[in-house]
């Protein structure tokens, strides 16, 4: 159980939440992701975290405490398994994003949907890109095309779409790996839906042979929501081409708004910030070397 009686939050304005779960030391451009939350103030963060809170935090981002340990216990006893993810390998603990709706589920009861997202991300208009039309119409929405993407995906929480990881084969088995990442939450959730959506009236046929029932949700993955890693690859050295940040909005090399930039490909280089959490710029830009204020 985790301490979420202590937040308070606007329940009335508030649909999303997006989950984190991050062991280990809290990375240098925490300023900046935390910075572009608070421009999104219709959105809920719980990062679940053995790092301290800052003391300039938006009032949307909630830090709940939890290390490894509790994390196993927690997911040990709502999965009905023994879950041992290790601490020289916690990136395990992404397999187990497509069952945060049933392993946070007491914590998520007010909310309509619920997301999986990463920390090495900037933020912008979420709201421009799931609206209510979209939130209305499909239970699953992902920002990649055709497949569900690990940095971000929202799902309905209702206990039938909360528990569609239990349909893939062998779903036990990937979570009982501790050694490797099996890619639950992209690779076997994707395949799943691709199978089970699938219009193909011999697929349907096979399946009704075969007695099952599975869960079909609506899925929304029809468009390129941030940045992908061909186009990280094109960025330059210093300031040519590079991402920004601006008052909310984010904007790719191209100058084309996105829902939020993820710089996995290039963080490995990317070294500094030039401000810290009491500091509010009103722009900055993400290059190969850091993220910086002008």
């Amino acid at each position: 159980m985790s301490n979420f009686s202590n937040i308070t939050f606007d329940k009335k304005n508030s649909k999303i939440v997006l989950i984190i779960v991050y062991i280990g030391k809290a990375p240098f451009w925490m300023p900046a992701f935390l910075l572009s939350c608070g421009y999104c103030s219709d959105i809920q963060w719980f990062i679940y975290t053995d790092i301290d809170r800052p003391a300039c935090c938006p009032r949307n981002v909630h830090f709940i405490p939890m290390d490894l340990e509790k994390f196993n216990a927690l997911v040990s006893n709502k999965l009905n398994m023994n879950v041992r993810v290790h601490h020289d390998f916690t990136y395990k603990i992404a397999d187990f994003k497509s069952a945060y709706g049933v392993i946070f589920e007491d914590d998520i009861l007010p909310f309509s949907f619920w997301g999986h997202c990463d920390l090495d991300i900037v933020w912008g208009r979420i709201e421009r890109f799931i609206y209510q039309e979209l939130l209305n119409s499909y239970d699953i929405i992902t920002s990649r095309v055709g497949r569900i993407s690990g940095h971000f995906c929202l799902f309905r929480n209702t206990p039938v779409i909360n528990s569609t990881y239990k349909w893939i084969p062998t779903v036990s088995q990937y979570y009982s790996d501790f050694s490797n990442y099996s890619g639950v939450d992209e690779d076997h959730i994707t395949d799943y839906l691709h199978v089970h959506n699938n219009p193909n009236w011999i697929v349907r046929m096979k399946q009704a042979i075969m007695g099952k029932q599975p869960v079909r949700p609506r899925v929304y993955w029809d468009k390129v929501l941030a940045p992908i890693g061909a186009h990280q690859r094109t960025m330059g050295q210093g300031t040519d081409r590079c991402w920004w940040w601006k008052e909310g909005k984010t904007y790719d090399s191209d100058g084309q708004e996105m829902m939020y930039l993820h710089f996995h490909k290039i963080k490995q280089t990317m070294k500094s910030i030039n401000f810290g959490y009491g500091d509010r710029p009103k722009e900055f830009m993400i290059t190969r070397d850091g993220i910086f204020a002008p």
